[in-house]
Order: C-alpha cells, then structure tokens, then sequence
C-alpha cells in the first residue's frame, strides 16, 4: 500500500521509485520476508511459473492479502502467457502497477 501512488516504469522498476507490475510484487513479497525470484528473473511469468511449481495455487474464494493474481491479456509465449500480476489486498481489492499512465494503483480487481 505505501507504494500506491508511485510512477510505473519498466526501465526503473529496480530504482524504488518506479515500479512495473512485477517489481512491485517482487519487493512486497520480499519485504514481507518471501522470494519470488525465480528461474534468474521476476518477471510476472516467472512469478507465475514460481507459484504454480511451488503449489502457492489458490481459488479467488480463498484469497488472502499478500495474494498474487495473474493475468494473461495476450499471447506472449510465456508460462501460461501471463502478461500482468496484482497483489490482492482483501475486500475484493489489489494494488498493482497498472500502466504508465496511472502508475500504482488501489483498486477493485479486475475481472476473475
């Protein structure tokens, strides 16, 4: 949550004051005292591909904060062509790096 707020940038995700959807869940899971680092990379496939191998695996009914959604808006020839990840918050609610244009967001999540 305290990140909310914070520009989107795929070339910065690494500086702490710009994020990507990644980076974003890569440094919470990390300050939480996880690591989702995986195969070399933190990319949300990558994410993606560390959850599922890991059985981290859960229904939206059984979400918990701290939580992550995948999404796969288009092909992209990567694990399950994920293309984005959110961090569920609780309350039907995520904070994720959206776009450049709206940077990190606190919003409803989207379409499950």
């Amino acid at each position: 949550m305290s990140k909310v707020g914070h520009p989107y940038s795929q070339d910065l995700r690494d500086s702490g004051t710009h994020f990507d959807c990644s980076s974003l869940a890569y440094y919470a899971w990390q300050n939480a005292g996880g690591n989702i680092m995986y195969e070399g990379a933190n990319t949300a496939a990558t994410e993606g591909k560390f959850c599922y191998d890991h059985n981290y695996l859960v229904n939206y009914e059984e979400m918990q904060p701290g939580n992550l959604i995948f999404y796969s808006y288009s092909k992209n020839g990567r694990f399950f062509n994920i293309t984005h990840v959110a961090i569920y918050v609780g309350n039907g609610m995520v904070v994720e790096a959206a776009n450049e244009r709206i940077g990190v967001v606190y919003r409803p999540v989207q379409s499950v």
